[in-house]
């Protein structure tokens, strides 16, 4: 697996959701304009802090102040900016 798309449907993403993310992946993505309620817990064990993170560029703000998404502020992008990061990617 070489991605993640959140599901926009789903309002939260339970404990350990996506727990041990392998080393193949590449960025994940949400196209909710609402951030998804996530537990401490629901990237566990993922290297997440080693992907990108793409989001609705009108909610880049909103996940980094998020509750639990704030640690992972860093690594929350603009989806605008994928095309550049991932040239050869189609979403």
């Amino acid at each position: 697996m070489n991605s993640v798309v959140l599901p926009s449907i789903s309002s939260s993403l339970g404990r350990y959701s996506f727990d041990s993310l392998g080393f193949d992946l590449k960025y994940i993505i949400s196209n909710s304009a609402i951030p998804q309620t996530i537990e401490t817990t629901t990237f566990s064990n993922s290297n997440i802090y080693r992907y990108s993170i793409y989001v609705p560029d009108e909610s880049v703000d909103a996940y980094k102040t998020a509750t639990n998404w704030t640690v992972l502020a860093g690594r929350i992008k603009p989806m605008s900016q994928f095309a550049t990061d991932f040239p050869e990617e189609e979403i």
